[in-house]
């Protein structure tokens, strides 16, 4: 029941959550892992947990209990983003550790138009990944934000 009620007005603080949560969680991970470690971590992370959430939003939507730990689990790592924060941390990572990578994926026109009108498509045709949506959505930011950033003259400005 918690995670389907609703107060009026607060509704736009679940994204405050989630900066908390993120800046709770990330630093320590990333103080805890050994740098290989960390590596291998930030890249398996979000693929696990993307899988972890859709099985558990696929075997809820199909359990007989509302109240079943498919629905539980779905239901926190839908709220938490954790998956998407973990991109966000791969992106974070490579731009710190491996800048030459992103700059030189950065200065590919193509990509960065390709996201721009995957983005675009997947707004204006209402186009949902059961289970990815967010995580498509953060790839595609993700890289927009490093390659404008990277960029002397970006495509588009943030």
């Amino acid at each position: 029941m918690a995670f389907t009620m609703t107060v009026s007005y607060a509704n736009p603080l679940w994204s405050i959550g989630v900066e908390e949560q993120f800046y709770l969680f990330w630093p320590l991970l990333v103080n805890y892992l050994k740098r290989k470690t960390f590596i291998i971590t930030i890249i398996i992370m979000p693929i696990l947990l993307v899988a972890l959430n859709s099985i558990s939003a696929h075997l809820y939507t199909h359990a007989k209990y509302f109240n079943s730990f498919f629905y539980y689990t779905a239901a926190i790592l839908t709220i938490t983003k954790l998956g998407c924060m973990a991109i966000g941390g791969i992106g974070a990572y490579f731009c710190f550790y491996h800048k030459k990578i992103i700059e030189k994926i950065a200065k590919n026109k193509i990509i960065e138009i390709s996201c721009y009108f995957a983005i675009l498509t997947l707004i204006i045709f209402k186009i949902r990944i059961k289970g990815f949506e967010f995580e498509v959505y953060s790839i595609l930011f993700c890289y927009i934000i490093l390659s404008t950033s990277m960029e002397k003259k970006p495509t588009a400005k943030i």
